[in-house]
């Protein structure tokens, strides 16, 4: 993806899928992994 729209807030999210970006529902609270997130919307992001 050229470009991916990544935010913790589900309707944001969900508003950002709905005009047609690739959105990533990330949230930090609950131990997601962003670099895996990405990477499954076709993003390849650097690892630590």
């Amino acid at each position: 993806a050229a470009c991916v729209f990544v935010d913790d807030n589900e309707p944001n999210v969900s508003a950002a899928g709905a005009l047609g970006l690739t959105a990533v529902h990330y949230r930090v609270d609950r131990g997601d992994d962003l670099a895996a997130q990405l990477a499954a919307a076709g993003v390849r992001a650097p690892r630590p």
